[in-house]
């Protein structure tokens, strides 16, 4: 269920900043990576990125 949020690039997490081109290649490969795992490593990584992103708004928040 969740690999399927994070191949489908559906998601705040996958926007792009305005005229941002140089990662396209570098989402595309972490997309393919990601692809390769077993759906239950994926479902890690998606946890993983989000906690990630939580953590890093939570810092922010109290700077």
């Amino acid at each position: 269920m969740y690999e399927i949020f994070i191949l489908s690039e559906k998601g705040s997490m996958f926007e792009n900043e305005v005229g941002d081109k140089g990662n396209i290649s570098f989402k595309d490969e972490l997309i393919d990576d990601i692809q390769k795992l077993s759906p239950k490593r994926q479902e890690y990584y998606y946890h993983k990125i989000k906690a990630d992103l939580l953590e890093d708004k939570l810092k922010e928040i109290n700077e």
